[in-house]
């Protein structure tokens, strides 16, 4: 090989590091949070559009999906884990905000004062419900009681 020939037969990526497909895996690659069972992105997407769960509030959507902290959805938490999306309600951001703010030990409190009796039956019925706007903003309403 001649002295000339040499910068044509040497593989650039190979030397600098062709990182473009690893790239790729890590974005094909889920996190454990995604691949959980109980985790739909059809289900979350379907929150945001609901109306926020607190009676009286009357901000429009699209609404933050509140995955639930307490209860059985205590069980599925861990260091970095949400709980599942079968324990999401619809919150705006205000309400959400507040919730966040709060120790996870005070949130069936909150919703109670709040004026929201049980939010673990609105997120099972809510994960249970057909996937329609229309037929999850009813099963909000009936669980708000404006």
């Amino acid at each position: 090989m001649t002295r000339r020939d040499w910068p044509q037969r040497i593989d650039k990526g190979h030397i600098y590091g062709n990182f473009r497909d690893a790239d790729k895996a890590k974005v094909a690659r889920k996190s454990l949070q995604q691949r959980r069972e109980g985790n739909c992105e059809k289900h979350k997407a379907m929150i945001r559009q609901l109306v926020c769960c607190i009676p009286g509030c009357k901000h429009a959507p699209p609404n933050d999906p509140h995955h639930l902290k307490s209860g059985e959805a205590r069980g599925q938490r861990g260091i970095g884990m949400k709980a599942t999306d079968r324990f999401c309600v619809p919150l705006c951001r205000r309400h959400h905000d507040q919730l966040e703010n709060l120790p996870s030990s005070q949130e069936i409190k909150w919703f109670q004062d709040m004026g929201l009796d049980d939010a673990h039956a609105l997120a099972d019925a809510l994960w249970r419900a057909p996937r329609t706007v229309s037929a999850m903003t009813a099963i909000v309403m009936a669980h708000r009681q404006d």
